[in-house]
């Protein structure tokens, strides 16, 4: 019943949309989605291979589809200096990925692979090796993988985001929340995996940031439904999960993640016939009797 209401919330006009095949090129992919923004378009990318961008791809403020696969990967270009994220959903946007892999996005800001401030929704994605971010700067970022704001809705289904960092900065001032996912916005994660993403202080003393898989801070909602989330790590609180908003993780497996308290989960949440056991130096705080 979730996964049938969750996935309607597809960019409208997505399955009319004229589909284009874009060649294995990242001038080009940049170019089709410029002009898919002003007609609503499905880009059909080429299958087995890797688009090395050298900056972020346009600002998504129309209706965007990227399809790809197999072996279908999206990565900033190792030969590239600059920081930048792979993609940014405005809040006119609505953007819809399906079996890409997402790799290597290092902004110095919020959203390491992906930035959303529209519509979202991803479907058999891989969000891996991502930053936000910059500790040379230095810049604090929220995200590793997705950062999802104020405003923004997303859905992420049957898609793994793993070794992913939310920076923290060597100020005081500045936090690095959401190893895997910050969440300021409406979330619904499911039948996914979210595992060994950090967010850790690059500081002598102790870090600020929280969520070492995903944070969600007031304001925030989040649901996280048959998702594993494990052997996620943050300096401050919430190893798998901190909830400063609202949060319900429902038949999911948060184990072995760390943290200084709340090692699988921080702040006030519903968990319901979830295992929350085995992470360090506890499962919840404070105490909640769904953990075990």
């Amino acid at each position: 019943m979730v996964v049938a209401a969750t996935l309607t919330m597809a960019p409208t006009g997505a399955s009319a949309a004229a589909v284009h095949a874009v060649p294995c090129n990242a001038t080009l992919l940049a170019n089709a989605i410029a002009a898919a923004n002003a007609v609503p378009a499905t880009l059909r990318l080429a299958p087995h291979c890797v688009y090395d961008i050298t900056a972020q791809l346009p600002q998504v403020t129309g209706n965007v589809s990227l399809v790809g696969g197999p072996s279908t990967t999206i990565r900033h270009d190792p030969g590239t200096m600059a920081n930048f994220r792979l993609l940014d959903v405005g809040s006119t946007g609505a953007l819809r990925v399906l079996g890409i892999f997402l790799r290597n996005g290092n902004p110095a800001g919020d959203g390491g692979a992906i930035r959303n401030a529209g519509r979202l929704v991803l479907n058999h994605v891989t969000i891996s090796g991502n930053i936000a971010g910059d500790v040379i700067t230095p810049v604090g970022g929220n995200g590793g993988g997705l950062a999802n704001l104020a405003g923004g809705r997303a859905v992420v289904a049957s898609s793994t985001i793993s070794g992913n960092d939310a920076t923290r900065a060597p100020v005081e001032t500045t936090t690095g929340n959401g190893g895997g996912i910050y969440n300021a916005g409406r979330l619904t994660l499911f039948f996914s995996r979210l595992y060994a993403n950090n967010a850790t202080s690059t500081s002598a003393t102790a870090g600020t940031g929280n969520g070492g898989g995903i944070s969600t801070p007031t304001g925030g909602n989040s649901l996280v439904l048959q998702t594993t989330v494990a052997e996620n790590t943050v300096t401050n609180n919430g190893g798998g999960v901190f909830n400063a908003g609202t949060t319900a993780v429902v038949r999911t497996l948060v184990v072995r993640d760390r943290a200084a308290l709340g090692g699988g989960i921080f702040g006030a949440t519903t968990v319901r016939r979830s295992i929350v056991r085995g992470n360090t130096p506890d499962n919840c705080v404070p105490a909640n009797a769904g953990c075990n």
